[in-house]
């Protein structure tokens, strides 16, 4: 596991026309529900799920419904309890209760993120669905359901897609260590092609940022460059031991999964913070605040920090308060989500109301809070909470593998590029490859045969509106894998066939002359996990008889590698 504390970052840049639709089904509060895929929201009265809190769902690219959750149970697009849905370790009293995010490269599989509440303590979990199963109505994969990455968790988990885009960041808050009840670590996991890869696991630690408090919101910026966090109870400077209470911004990197520079978002005494969202450029962060907890109703406070002022940690601008004087206005915490059509939606409980900020790219007043903004059906009520989505539903862009210098490098679209009425435009950022710099195919693959860095920009055009995406595809020379010879060894005493071995004097026999500082190396189990730089062995590992692998890639690049075998025998110990 890799710990970070302070990481420069490089970011690749990214504009939005509007969401994706995959996050266009919303179900939420007591049997409530949002239809997006007009462009206009659409109160709908289908869905199953009754929450308070957490909840979540899923439609395919093109906006048909998939599933959704409130953390236990699982309804199918038919709105019937999914195969094997039940028993989720989530919670509807769970802030963030689940989260659903697609596997990479895939356009059947999805894994469901969940995260329990104080009782039981159930920690962060996931479960495999697979769309192919049941008819095309898709089950839970036997064996591949609640399957532990922390024993205990707050109850927040997000998600944000790789720099890369060919895999995805799921983070929660969690323990540094286990048992302890105090929570202080950001916990980023990876999810590639290949499942889970937990020895990309990053565990970020911040000994200012601590708490016993599980509730409250965690987002990630469409971007995926910041994060905000959400604990509840009233800001106590003189508890070191909770002062994660109230609300928190930091950086994020997205290459590596790290989280850096902590900084508080300061907001008057008396209040707890719960709900949080980002807008659509990135620029402001929206915070519910109330001098309630626990969904007691109090009197509410919603916030705007503005990141383009230097000082926007300090100096948080109301957009909308209700009438100290008045309790008839009162109003519990409540979430706010980003929806596809670019407005925020914040929850009011107990009413058929949410409230929207119409404009959330813009400062002050100028957003365009409403305070009656979108009516649920009249026989549905809001709760708390509304479903988190994964950011790059709001952030349509696509994938690359980056080839070495003369080898193919290969791009994907986002699945919304293969919708009906979509088509592409890619631009390789390779003039000196005449007629071969552009393509309109959804998938394509282009060859640059010099080293350096390519801006490579994709427009789609949809029924929708046009989305455009740049990133930064840097192409490095092939690295030469050195051969490894035969590796003999003897066991110990135990004559368990199975030996400690030093992964890292085989990856310098392997790099040979060449740079560590421009090459890296891992040893795998097995050519595919080589190719696919997933489930690499730690330093040291213990080494059982057979073949293993060294991948070197190039650090500039994640996609120019080579691999070599080399095989371990291990003798048993002679005995007398």
């Amino acid at each position: 596991m890799k710990q970070f504390i302070i990481i420069l970052v490089a970011l690749c840049a990214s504009s939005v026309a509007s969401g994706q639709n995959e996050a266009n089904w919303w179900f939420f509060g007591d049997f409530a529900g949002i239809d997006f895929n007009t462009g206009i929201p659409v109160a709908t009265t289908v869905g199953q799920l009754q929450t308070l809190e957490g909840c979540a769902s899923i439609a395919d690219p093109c906006g048909a419904l998939l599933f959704y959750t409130d953390g236990i149970t699982v309804w199918d697009s038919s709105h019937q309890v999914m195969v094997n849905g039940n028993g989720l370790l989530g919670d509807p009293s769970s802030t963030q209760s689940a989260i659903v995010i697609p596997q990479p490269a895939s356009t059947t599989r999805y894994y469901i993120f969940t995260v329990g509440d104080n009782f039981p303590r159930t920690g962060l979990n996931y479960s495999v669905v697979d769309m192919t199963l049941n008819g095309g109505l898709g089950a839970i994969v036997p064996g591949q359901k609640n399957i532990n990455l922390l024993a205990d968790s707050t109850e927040k988990v997000t998600a944000a897609v790789s720099a890369t885009g060919d895999s995805a960041w799921i983070l929660s808050y969690g323990e540094e260590v286990a048992g302890s009840g105090n929570f202080n670590s950001f916990y980023a996991f990876k999810l590639t092609a290949s499942g889970m890869d937990l020895a990309a696991t990053v565990r970020s630690t911040f000994n200012n940022v601590q708490t016993a408090d599980r509730r409250g919101y965690l987002r990630i910026s469409p971007d995926g460059a910041a994060i905000a966090m959400m604990t509840q109870q009233f800001v106590d400077a003189t508890n070191v031991n909770e002062t994660a209470r109230g609300a928190w911004f930091f950086r994020f990197n997205n290459a590596t999964g790290a989280v850096f520079n902590a900084q508080r978002l300061q907001f008057p005494s008396g209040l707890h913070a719960y709900g949080t969202e980002f807008s659509t450029d990135n620029s402001k962060i929206y915070v519910d605040l109330n001098t309630a907890q626990s969904g007691i109703a109090g009197d509410r406070t919603l916030v705007q920090y503005d990141r383009t002022n230097p000082s926007f940690t300090t100096t948080p601008v109301t957009i909308y308060q209700t009438d100290v004087t008045d309790p008839s206005d009162d109003v519990s915490r409540g979430g706010l989500q980003l929806g596809p059509n670019g407005s925020i939606y914040y929850t009011r409980k107990n009413t058929q109301w949410l409230s929207t900020i119409t404009n959330p790219n813009a400062a002050g007043a100028a957003a365009g809070f409403v305070l009656d903004g979108f009516m649920v059906d009249a026989s549905t009520t809001v709760q708390e909470g509304l479903p988190p989505f994964y950011n790059a539903f709001f952030n349509p862009s696509f994938q690359f593998v980056e080839g070495c210098a003369r080898a193919s490098t290969s791009f994907t679209a986002d699945g919304i590029a293969s919708c009906p009425g979509s088509s592409v435009i890619w631009d390789f950022g390779d003039p000196a490859s005449g007629a071969a710099n552009s393509s309109t195919a959804t998938n394509p693959s282009h060859v640059y045969n010099a080293t350096g860095t390519y801006t490579v920009t994709l427009l789609i055009r949809t029924i929708r509106g046009v989305y455009s995406s740049t990133k930064q595809v840097t192409i490095a020379n092939s690295p030469v894998v050195n051969t490894i010879a035969p590796i003999v060894l003897c066991d110990d005493s135990s004559n368990d066939g199975v030996v400690p071995v030093d992964g890292t004097a085989i990856i310098a026999t392997a790099l040979g002359t060449q740079s560590a500082a421009i090459f890296q190396g891992t040893i795998h189990s097995s050519l595919q996990d080589a190719t696919a730089d997933f489930n690499a062995l730690p330093p040291t590992f213990q080494a059982t008889t057979g073949t293993y692998y060294v991948r070197l890639d190039s650090r500039d690049s994640n996609g120019c590698f080579e691999t070599i075998p080399f095989t371990i025998t291990i003798n048993d110990l002679p005995t007398a």
